[in-house]
């Protein structure tokens, strides 16, 4: 699956100051694997690796396609 950078952007500080271009859907798609993570870190007690590993997966490879 390759990824559409087409959507809105913004400017945005980044780390040490640098400007990173944000596609908003990305972070929207971030912020919703966070929330996803927060449920189940408090479910089964989860670690920040499980964090890193769950963007990851939503940014890099995209969500799991919907079950048929």
């Amino acid at each position: 699956m390759e990824a559409d950078y087409s959507g809105p952007k913004e400017l945005q500080a980044g780390p040490r100051g640098f400007l990173t271009v944000l596609d908003v859907r990305t972070e929207a798609m971030a912020r919703e694997a966070l929330a996803s993570w927060e449920d189940q870190m408090q479910e089964t007690g989860a670690t920040l690796l499980g964090l890193r590993w769950t963007l990851r997966q939503e940014l890099l490879i995209g969500p799991d396609p919907p079950e048929s």
